[in-house]
């Protein structure tokens, strides 16, 4: 490898070395924050836990580059001079303290605004939103049938961290494809933070729903259940209060009977 070979390499070895260091103290910082905060903890290290193993699986990808480009024939410098451009990252939106905030309607409209296909139109931005969100529905909808229909979970929806990866990971990879199929550039999102926000707001929505609309369903029937039992325990009851029903008619007819015999004697 010429000079200028072994000096691309090296600097790519840095920023690999960089990207690295810094997706571990991102992590450390984001943990401890998520800790401080009882409320938001167990989903915010959901998000971080799965944005890790996909930042682990990006730095694993330029580590495979570095070998290729470092074990590059020195015969061709003009194929390594062809290498294309690094694209510009989009990151995710931060608050002043450099963290990543909680994502909101008007950042995901901002983004389709800013690096969607029609930047001027709004009736545009909102029609591409509209659309994703009914293929994520869908998507969501027809991954959460398949394990209901495949699993033996009691007819309960696995929360976001408990799905299976090989699930979650395609459910992430269909919406992806849709979502650039409509010309957004999420590709370029570090971690995949556009799809991963919009589907794990999605599941979660799906999971509380029904989740709770089966428990619900669950106690209607154990109710419905317990007041055919009552009602059939006091069945018999009725039945036994028949024949003395009977016996009290008959005392009563006799009496009549004798009163009348008494009232012709006397006259």
């Amino acid at each position: 490898m010429g000079p200028k070979g072994s000096t691309t390499a090296a600097v790519a070895i840095q920023n690999a070395t960089k990207t690295i260091l810094q997706a571990f103290a991102d992590l450390n910082t984001k943990v401890t924050s998520s800790i401080e905060s009882q409320n938001t903890a167990k989903d915010m290290l959901d998000l971080e836990l799965f944005s890790m193993a996909s930042r682990i699986k990006k730095i694993e990808e330029m580590l495979i580059e570095l070998k290729e480009l470092s074990i590059a024939s020195p015969e061709c410098p003009m194929q390594q001079q062809q290498q294309p451009a690094t694209e510009i990252r989009i990151e995710h939106p931060k608050d002043s303290s450099n963290k990543d905030i909680k994502l909101s309607k008007e950042h995901i409209d901002s983004f389709i605004q800013e690096y969607g296909p029609n930047p001027d139109d709004d009736k545009s931005v909102k029609t591409i939103r509209k659309e994703l969100g009914r293929y994520i529905r869908w998507a969501t909808n027809d991954t959460a049938n398949t394990i209901l229909d495949t699993a033996n979970n009691n007819n309960q929806l696995p929360s976001w961290k408990k799905m299976r990866r090989q699930e979650k990971n395609a459910l992430l990879q269909i919406i992806t494809e849709e979502a650039i199929r409509l010309k957004l550039p999420v590709n370029r999102c570090n971690e995949n933070w556009f799809i991963v926000h919009l589907v794990y707001e999605c599941w979660r929505n799906k999971i509380k729903y029904h989740n709770r609309k089966d428990k619900k369903d669950k106690e209607e029937k154990s109710t419905g259940a317990e007041a055919m039992d009552t009602d059939d325990e006091a069945a018999p009851t009725e039945k036994r209060k028949g024949p003395k029903k009977k016996a009290k008619k008959r005392k009563k007819d006799k009496r009549n009977k004798k009163s009348k015999n008494n009232n012709r004697n006397n006259q």
